[in-house]
């Protein structure tokens, strides 16, 4: 069989599968105790944190490992509801995935107004309608970078520079783009990515924040994830996530020249 369905999702690189096993019995610990096991794999947590950090160029802290990208996207969403009450007003385009989607459906029923952006022929937003339309009320634009069905490939950059302007948070689902073509991450409060999609294991996904832009967490309890995502973090998977990208970024030869411009590690 000859497989074709990666947007959907990916194997599992071969050496991260050989390597699963040994990282559980290495780092099977809570990263959250103080003994030298639990400590081991908080080590681990975070060297994988800073490489991320490091690829992205943002801070530490604005780095969260989460379950996926439904999560990360959920937790954006209402997160920033929670924090803004008196913003009532949306805008994101019409083709994003349906884990954003269903969130914003979710805060219509509360009374949220929502703005669709026009799109062309082509299925690029209009950027002059998402100027018109933003107001002082606008919590959130939101556009998906790469369609996970169509393959459009949006301009977030400029998008970004418009939002930036009218001091409104941008928020992208980056999943079908990571690894894959360049991210214009400098104009993104909030992106998400899912592990599944680079060949790394399901269960693993990653929320970059703008520390600057307050969020209320999804979940609640421990206070793990610098107090964005409670639960007892998958250290094993936030390590795969790492592999699965560093080794897209040295087989960028085979892939294509996704990641230019990031920082070599």
């Amino acid at each position: 069989m000859v497989y074709l369905d990666n947007a959907a999702t990916t194997p599992v690189f071969e050496d991260i599968l050989n390597n699963l096993g040994k990282w559980q019995r290495e780092y099977f610990a809570n990263p959250n105790s103080l003994h030298p096991d639990g400590q081991k794999s908080r080590i681990a947590l975070e060297e994988a944190r800073r490489y991320f950090a490091g690829l992205i160029d943002c801070l530490e802290e604005e780095i969260v490992f989460t379950s996926c990208a439904t999560e990360s996207n959920n937790t954006v969403i209402k997160g920033l509801a929670e924090s803004y009450p008196e913003k009532d007003h949306i805008i994101i385009s019409p083709v994003e995935h349906k884990s954003v989607l269903m969130p914003v459906k979710y805060l219509t029923k509360k009374g949220y107004k929502v703005d669709f952006l026009k799109i062309d022929n082509q299925g690029k937003i209009d950027l002059d309608h998402l100027r018109r339309i933003i107001t002082p009320k606008t919590l959130f634009v939101g556009v998906i970078h790469v369609n996970n069905e169509t393959g459009v490939i949006q301009d977030i950059t400029e998008i970004g520079k418009i939002c930036r302007e009218k001091e409104v948070p941008f928020f992208s689902d980056t999943v079908q783009s990571f690894g894959k073509v360049d991210i214009p991450f400098e104009y993104l409060d909030f992106f998400s990515i899912s592990g599944h999609k680079i060949n790394a294991p399901k269960g693993i996904g990653l929320l970059k924040i703008n520390k600057n832009i307050d969020i209320t967490p999804l979940l609640h309890g421990g206070g793990q994830e610098n107090g964005f995502r409670s639960g007892t973090e998958n250290v094993v998977g936030a390590i795969a996530l790492k592999e699965a990208t560093q080794n897209w970024i040295e087989n960028e030869k085979i892939y294509g020249k996704s990641l230019k411009g990031w920082k070599n590690y």
